[in-house]
């Protein structure tokens, strides 16, 4: 993975994190979001099972700690999203 891909996720996690602060997802956009965080955890485990550097290593496990929040915060949220549920 490279840092311009880590910058993008990171951009990427802090547009859905003010998100989920502000409330502006509906039931079926959390559900969309939450696939694909939950592609980011895998990218980001894959890239940390290849090893790499040091520095690169400590930011993705501070990334994976901020999208496996997320991911709790959305499965939280869309349990309580019932009506909306197909």
């Amino acid at each position: 993975m490279t840092w311009w891909e880590v910058e993008q996720m990171v951009g990427y996690i802090a547009d859905l994190e003010q998100a989920m602060d502000d409330w502006s997802l509906s039931g079926s956009q959390m559900r969309h979001e939450q696939r694909a965080v939950d592609t980011l955890k895998d990218k980001i485990q894959r890239s940390l099972d290849q090893g790499g550097e040091t520095d690169r290593k400590a930011f993705l496990v501070q990334l994976a700690d901020r999208v496996e929040v997320l991911r709790q915060q959305l499965a939280e949220r869309l349990k309580r999203d019932l009506p909306d549920r197909r």
